[in-house]
């Protein structure tokens, strides 16, 4: 059984006609004053009005260690360890001392934030510690199951025209 399907040519568009882009870019110019090249700032990173956000920071600092130690998280650890450098852990340690808008200001003010980052944080470190204890079972595992008569033999990669240090690691965790 056959059904036929008539498609205007005007439904097969994916944009919307030129007179609605003409809206958009109107409604856009009338909400944000366009910045001259060069100029753009992301909110994240950028160091906006940083005078303001960094008022009361010892105290929302002393806040969260308080809170740290009500659930047994060593704060020595924690920011000084080169093994939680760029960590989840860390970066909720320092957008709660340090916020970069309004917005997150105003949530690091209520009274029960410093408490709920803790618990976030040791989180954090518990599924960290976990991932780590897995993977060394796991590979102390994998040793233990070699045959001891199982001979090794010694691995030579050359690699030519290498373009990316990608490419190297790629290279490195297949022959492995």
């Amino acid at each position: 059984m056959f059904t036929w399907l008539f498609v205007s040519p005007r439904a097969l568009h994916s944009s919307p006609p030129a007179r609605t882009h003409a809206l958009r870019r109107r409604r856009a110019a009338m909400v944000a004053p366009e910045e001259p090249p060069g100029q753009f700032r992301s909110r994240s990173t950028a160091r906006v009005e940083e005078e303001r956000f960094a008022e009361g920071t010892e105290e929302r600092r002393a806040r969260l260690h308080a809170a740290l130690k009500v659930v047994a998280v060593d704060v020595a650890e924690l920011t000084e360890s080169a093994d939680l450098a760029g960590s989840s852990a860390l970066r909720l340690y320092s957008s709660f001392v340090n916020p970069k808008s309004a917005g997150a200001l105003a949530n690091a003010q209520k009274p029960q934030r410093a408490a709920a980052i803790a618990r976030a944080i040791d989180f954090e470190l518990r599924e960290r510690r976990a991932f780590r204890d897995e993977w060394l079972r796991n590979h102390d595992r994998a040793l233990a199951e070699l045959p001891e008569d199982a001979t090794r033999y010694p691995l030579l990669l050359v690699l030519d025209n290498i373009r990316s240090a990608a490419n190297v690691g790629n290279m490195l965790r297949a022959a492995g």
